[in-house]
């Protein structure tokens, strides 16, 4: 979600990201199984999407729950990426073996120069291990697109702790809130950091 321009989002799109979601990290875990990489300890449920009203109608205990949360499911994702990204150079580095490897074969067996570069590509062995190159690659850009969200949203709710922190002292004080007279309503935060 954008942060910078939050929607509350129908139960039907909220179900249908949560399912896509699902679908990736199930992904993810199919080819982490596949390289013999061990798994990153999965969080017991996805954090609920954020909106600017439903984050400014939580009280502090709940909203601290919600980072910890949103936290938590950031961290997991990022160790997916982690393997992922592990996987994907040796991956990178199994074709570039493989690719000097035939390359070597042809120019011994007297393959044209020019012809060598062709025969190597159309290889079933080269297409199947740059088939692999490239699945890594795209799954790697899902799930870092993926932690990225998250963690962005988890240092939105930070902004508003942070915030919410700040008010609490200021009013210990006796000082108005922002600058502003005593009596006048003050805004709820955003997840920008920015009244609403």
């Amino acid at each position: 979600m954008n942060l910078d321009n939050a929607a509350v989002l129908s139960n039907d799109t909220v179900d249908g990201l949560k399912a896509i979601t699902e679908s990736i990290i199930d992904g993810v875990h199919a080819a982490m199984n596949a390289l013999g990489l061990p798994e990153y300890p999965r969080p017991r449920s996805t954090p609920r999407p954020l909106d600017d009203a439903g984050v400014a109608g939580l009280s502090n205990p709940d909203l601290g729950q919600l980072y910890v949360e949103y936290v938590a499911y950031a961290q997991y994702v990022n160790g997916q990426l982690a393997e992922l990204e592990a996987g994907y150079r040796i991956a990178v580095a199994n074709l570039k073996q493989l690719d000097a490897k035939l390359k070597s074969q042809l120019f011994a067996a007297g393959t044209a120069k020019a012809e060598i570069p062709a025969l190597v590509k159309d290889n079933p062995v080269y297409l199947e291990f740059e088939l692999e190159v490239l699945k890594l690659y795209a799954m790697k850009s899902i799930v870092d697109a993926h932690y990225r969200a998250y963690d962005k949203q988890a240092a939105g709710l930070s902004r508003v702790i942070t915030l919410r922190e700040m008010e609490f002292q200021q009013e210990l004080r006796g000082a108005g809130i922002g600058g502003m007279r005593k009596g006048r309503a003050r805004p709820g935060i955003g997840l920008d950091g920015k009244p609403i």
